[in-house]
Parts: C-alpha cells; structure tokens; sequence
C-alpha cells in the first residue's frame, strides 16, 4: 500500500512542470489571438492547469479550437523556459508600466528582494516554476 501511495506522489509530483507549462502555453496562445488580455496566475492543478484571465471581450466556444490551434504552434516552436530574476522594485516598475495590474499585485505581495521570471519565445511572465525543459 505504501509503494501504491509513493507512486501516486511521483506521479503528481511529475505533472506539475508539465501542467504548469501548459498554463503558460495557454497564456502565451491567448496573448497572441487578444494582446489585451490581462493574465492573473495559470498554476497546475490536480484536475490539470488553469489561467486567470481579464478578456477585452467574452470567450466563446468557438474560439476554443482557435486557441488550441495556438497552443500547438507555440508547442511546435519549441521555445526553452528559461528563467530569469529582477530586484522586486523593478519587476513593480515594469508591470506598472505594462498597466499590469494583477501582475503589479502579486509582485507587491511577495517578501523576496528578486522576483523569478520565466520566458517563453517573445512571452515573459511572472512564475517561481518548475517548467519542463
């Protein structure tokens, strides 16, 4: 029983890179289709990923297969996460600049002097990680 239960940890353990950066890959699919969308927090989950977004208008199922579309290019890209730092005072002063709100709020909120970064092709965000390769 307790190999049973190690495994199912590994097991969720393992999808979470995976599933934080296909929030991402939704993120970054959603900016390209609606550059205005304004992006909350996209964490794995243990149903699978989500992502908070503000859109300039509603999202209707039609575009769904729109932005799946997205996701695979993007996937198909094959752009490394690769992560950078900035002091928190200048992570504020970029998302304030970006009219960022949600971003801004977050990075206000957190005690740490740097703030963690991860970009993704021509998509930066906010994120603390993990990724996949």
């Amino acid at each position: 029983m307790k190999t049973q239960h190690s495994h199912a940890t590994t097991t969720k353990n393992s999808l979470e890179p995976l599933r934080h950066s296909a929030a991402h890959i939704l993120a970054q699919a959603v900016r390209r289709i609606w550059p205005n969308a304004r992006l909350g927090i996209g964490p794995p989950i243990e149903e699978g990923f989500y992502y908070d977004i503000e859109m300039p208008q509603p999202i209707a199922e039609d575009d769904l297969p729109r932005i799946e579309a997205e996701m695979r290019k993007i996937i198909s890209e094959n752009h490394a996460f690769k992560q950078s730092f900035k002091p928190k005072a200048a992570a504020l002063e970029e998302m304030k600049k970006q009219e960022d709100r949600f971003k801004a709020e977050i990075v206000e909120g957190l005690a740490d002097p740097e703030v963690s970064f991860f970009t993704d092709g021509e998509f930066v965000d906010l994120c603390k990680g993990p990724h996949v390769a």
